[in-house]
């Protein structure tokens, strides 16, 4: 004899059959939809922000460069130097030939030629017990080596203050410029 509870167990397995295959076949369609539309545009922005993120990093990089930076400069500054804590000298009598060969020295080594030398006292730039005295220079070198050349005149041990100076340029050689450099010391009796 057929059993006839098999042959309606076997619809049923059959139905069943068909709702698990259209449940496939929606999941299969959502998940197509899902990845190639919405995780698609989700990773596009994804790559986007790596770059990003690895451009912040070098920026914060670079910023963190920069502040250390910054703070050893602001340490340096803060800490007087070497230089200007010496007193500045001033010389006697019988080293005002030695300072002039000094300042010979420092203008060979600068580039710049010194064309002429005429130091002066001036009888009333008497200050206690020294004396002031102006050293007149002509010289002859490029702007750059000029500049230099001052600024170690003003940072030697002696104390020497530049007065005036006037620079002209030269028509023979545009890049050599002629100065005249008038520096104030005072020298003790």
């Amino acid at each position: 004899m057929i059993d006839l509870r098999n042959i309606r167990g076997l619809e049923n397995l059959q139905l069943d059959n068909k709702k698990i295959i259209l449940i496939v076949l929606i999941s299969a369609v959502l998940l197509y939809v899902d990845f190639s539309y919405l995780l698609k545009s989700q990773l596009a922005g994804l790559k986007g922000k790596d770059s990003q993120v690895i451009n912040l990093k070098k920026e914060l990089n670079n910023f963190q460069k920069d502040l250390k930076n910054m703070q050893d400069l602001k340490a340096k500054q803060a800490l007087p130097s070497s230089k200007q804590l010496k007193a500045k000298k001033i010389i006697s009598e019988s080293q005002v030939a030695s300072l002039l060969q000094d300042i010979s020295k420092l203008a060979n080594s600068n580039d710049i030629r010194i064309q002429q030398l005429r130091p002066s006292r001036e009888a009333e730039g008497k200050a206690g017990k020294s004396t002031v005295l102006f050293i007149a220079m002509e010289l002859l070198g490029d702007y750059h080596h000029l500049g230099k050349f001052v600024n170690e005149l003003e940072n030697a041990e002696v104390f020497m203050s530049v007065q005036e100076i006037k620079i002209r340029a030269q028509d023979s050689d545009p890049l050599k410029q002629r100065a005249s450099l008038l520096l104030k010391t005072y020298v003790n009796k």
